[in-house]
């Protein structure tokens, strides 16, 4: 791997050697029905820019990416946990009977899922 980018960033240096010296040429880029008179080492210029604008933003995606699934495998431990504690109190305890007068008032989530006394309306 070290050869190879070794090799590869002899290349680019002597890419930028070639420009630098014989980049003094005009060029015509047509495009869209548009043309444009520029030096060739405007040309190099711009489209340097455009591979490091395409580096940042592979950058930004491997970033975003690894963060997401971050994200999952944490909420994967997460439930996992909750799951294992939830198992454990079912195990420790003897079942309990439940009376309305024994659930205690609730809201939210409980009580739109029909857990717990529903609220007296106000």
């Amino acid at each position: 791997m070290i050869v190879l980018a070794v090799l590869l960033l002899a290349a680019v240096i002597a890419l930028i050697a070639t420009v630098v010296v014989e980049g003094g040429g005009t060029v015509t880029i047509e495009a869209l029905g548009f043309s444009v008179e520029s030096t060739v080492w405007a040309v190099f210029v711009g489209g340097l820019a455009a591979g490091l604008l395409l580096v940042a933003g592979l950058a930004v995606l491997a970033v975003g990416l690894r963060q997401v699934q971050e994200r999952r495998r944490e909420i994967e431990y997460l439930r996992k946990k909750v799951a294992e504690h939830e198992k454990n109190e079912r195990d420790d305890e003897p079942p309990e009977t439940v009376s309305a007068q024994s659930v205690p008032e609730t809201g939210g989530w409980a009580r739109d899922h029909g857990l717990g006394r529903p609220r007296p309306a106000r």
